[in-house]
């Protein structure tokens, strides 16, 4: 059956969660934005990183954890990982998130697959968005977690800075201290776009290490 009503397009939830410790879905953004910096630092490579450890930790506590990738990579047939607990769930997710690649010269738009819809309505999961916000996708994203937040018990957005990345590409470019004060002030009138759809939480992880920021966010769980 859809996950969708036919009238709006909203989501359609359970009335009840289902039995058990409440699941948490980590949404992965592989758009353009993630690929900011080179092959190898990029905010989605730090982002695989931190769900993985996080995805770790939880399923230490026996959480059900599952895993979005919102847009699907040629070749990969499935875009979810239906939460679940214990070690072998970890095993899926790594499985899956080693396969992510950045999407190229696609239309910054995000859709909601069916399949996350439908884990969605029988979850009720809080959700952790991890992507990086630039004005270009940020009325998108806007469009999407209004959806989203109909399902969902809280919505953390993880928005990975790159201001750390750029300055190690060139250290002794002053511009890019130019640029990041540009890029703060931006991101403050991005930041009141989606304000009241979600939590916030900025993150340069040339600052805030993988452990830091996951006590942060263990703040934010349902």
């Amino acid at each position: 059956a859809s996950a969708r009503s036919a009238s709006g397009g909203q989501l359609l939830v359970n009335q009840y969660e289902r039995e058990g410790l409440h699941s948490t879905i980590f949404a992965i953004d592989n758009t353009g934005p993630m690929r900011q910096g080179t092959k190898e630092e990029n905010p989605l490579e730090s982002g695989i990183n931190l769900v993985l450890s996080f995805s770790n930790l939880l399923l230490n506590y026996q959480y059900n954890v599952g895993v979005w990738v919102m847009q699907r990579n040629r070749g990969v047939k499935r875009d979810v990982v239906v939460p679940g607990s214990g070690m072998e769930q970890y095993l899926r997710i790594r499985r899956r998130v080693m396969l992510v690649e950045a999407v190229r010269f696609v239309p910054q738009i995000y859709n909601i697959s069916r399949e996350f819809a439908a884990v969605a309505r029988e979850t009720v999961p809080s959700v952790f968005l991890v992507t990086s916000l630039v004005e270009n996708n940020v009325m998108q994203l806007k469009k999407m977690l209004k959806i989203v937040r109909g399902a969902s018990s809280n919505i953390v957005v993880v928005d990975v800075l790159p201001y750390s990345i750029f300055q190690k590409i060139s250290p002794y470019d002053i511009s890019s201290i130019y640029t990041e004060a540009y890029s703060k002030k931006a991101k403050r009138t991005i930041y009141r776009e989606i304000a009241g759809l979600a939590e916030i939480v900025p993150w340069d992880p040339g600052q805030t290490s993988y452990g830091k920021i996951i006590s942060r966010l263990t703040v934010s769980l349902r």
